[in-house]
């Protein structure tokens, strides 16, 4: 078993050496992976609001 961040290329690597093998993902990058998907959700999101619901938080 291999504890790694999910870079393709690195994994690739890895199963290249390695053979096939069981890979986790590490805290930092999965939690790290969800931020970035959500941040793009609210930046979509804000994009539709006007500015005055982005603002006084409307809902």
């Amino acid at each position: 078993m291999v504890v790694m961040g999910t870079d393709p290329k690195f994994k690739s690597a890895v199963r290249h050496v390695l053979g096939e093998l069981v890979i986790g993902e590490d805290g930092f990058h999965y939690c790290r992976y969800i931020y970035w998907g959500m941040d793009e959700v609210s930046g979509q999101v804000q994009k539709e609001w006007g500015k005055y619901k982005r603002v006084c938080h409307v809902f």
